[in-house]
């Protein structure tokens, strides 16, 4: 929501509460990526392997995406990070969240699909 965001008379981005979605620190109306849908879909089963990722290794992700009601959905699984203990130095402007992986799947009525994402030790830099 609009009114949630500072007047812009500052190109700064992480000045609370943060001008776009990859630096507000209030709570959205709206959460980033929430659509409307005739279907619902529920998310269960999250694995992430290993718990810590090695200097060159890689991350495994897999969740499953069950189809509850409505019609056959197209639904787009998001993976996002965030820092757990972000910087608090102003110059040093990170963002609250960033999308990393997205994975668009057909989840067909009555059906559970799981969808699998690889995210390298660099995309947590």
């Amino acid at each position: 929501n609009t009114t949630q965001l500072p007047e812009y008379l500052s190109l700064e981005m992480a000045l609370p509460p943060g001008r776009t979605h990859r630096y507000f620190t209030g709570v959205p109306m709206y959460t980033f990526g929430y659509g409307l849908s005739y279907s619902t879909v529920s998310y269960s089963n999250l694995d992430v392997f290993p718990g810590t990722v090695p200097r060159d290794g890689v991350l495994s992700i897999a969740v499953q995406v069950s189809h509850v009601a409505g019609p056959d959905v197209s639904e787009v699984v998001q993976v996002y990070t965030s820092l757990q203990n972000p910087p608090s130095h102003p110059s040093m402007s990170v963002p609250v969240q960033e999308l990393k992986a997205f994975q668009r799947v057909l989840v067909t009525v009555g059906s559970t699909t799981t969808v699998r994402f690889q995210l390298k030790a660099s995309d947590f830099q």
